[in-house]
């Protein structure tokens, strides 16, 4: 299904986002080493593989299960809505998630929503986006995955995706709300009310910009794992025109 405006057209799978055009021109990830475009992640993220509840442990397979959930989906000339329940032997509480897919001119704006019992729940958003010529300034503290999936903090200070460490790392991790990509005809705008957002690649042709809800699993004590409470997680997709 789609939804489109003058500026942005979306095709969307029932779960997830296949294709993001912007002026009709295809912004994600488009290769073969990666073929996932925008994915979700829910009730866990990265390598988080059980949730500790209640004194139980509870198993969860990498990133969750979002796929499949059984939605209901509400098709709007410019919006989707999505609604769905969690009811599962294999997930220690009953939630119901709303996620809310709306185009307003250039933004693209999600919002997913969980309400129910108290239950362990991370969630991120997992876009990639194509790349053309990579500058981004990413400057501070990261948390970084390395190859092996080791966890470390580095000072990173770099003007282009390109320019980050990528030899012997997998992932880094920013406490930060917002990135702007730099590409040939538009500049990327992505913030988010998550606390951090993650960028990963295996391509120089496209970038994961994932804001997430917690550190994934890899970082122990440091990762913690949110309890449902009617909180509204967004993520803002900002696409402005750089010939103007």
């Amino acid at each position: 299904m789609k939804i489109s405006n003058k500026l942005i057209e979306i095709d969307f799978n029932g779960k997830t986002i296949d294709s993001i055009k912007f002026k009709n021109e295809e912004t994600l990830n488009q290769t073969k080493q990666w073929v996932k475009k925008f994915p979700m992640m829910f009730p866990a993220i990265g390598l988080n593989n059980t949730f500790k509840y209640k004194k139980k442990d509870w198993p969860i397979q990498k990133h969750g299960f979002w796929n499949e959930i059984d939605f209901e989906v509400i098709q709007n000339s410019n919006s989707i809505v999505l609604n769905g329940k969690v009811d599962r032997d294999d997930y220690p509480a009953y939630v119901e998630v709303e996620q809310y897919i709306m185009l307003n001119k250039n933004v693209i704006d999600i919002l997913t929503k969980v309400t129910g019992e108290p239950a362990p729940m991370q969630i991120g958003y997992h876009p990639a986006f194509k790349v053309d010529k990579g500058d981004m300034k990413i400057k501070g503290k990261a948390y970084v995955i390395t190859a092996d999936f080791k966890d470390k903090v580095e000072e990173i200070n770099v003007d282009n995706i390109n320019d980050l460490p990528w030899e012997g790392n997998d992932t880094f991790i920013f406490e930060q709300s917002e990135f702007i990509l730099h590409n040939d005809n538009y500049d990327l705008k992505v913030s988010t009310n998550m606390k951090y957002i993650a960028l990963w690649t295996i391509d120089t042709k496209y970038i994961c910009i994932e804001p997430y809800s917690d550190l994934p699993g890899v970082f122990g004590d440091k990762s913690t794992n949110s309890i449902v409470d009617d909180t509204d997680w967004t993520i803002k997709i900002e696409y402005i025109e750089r010939n103007k």
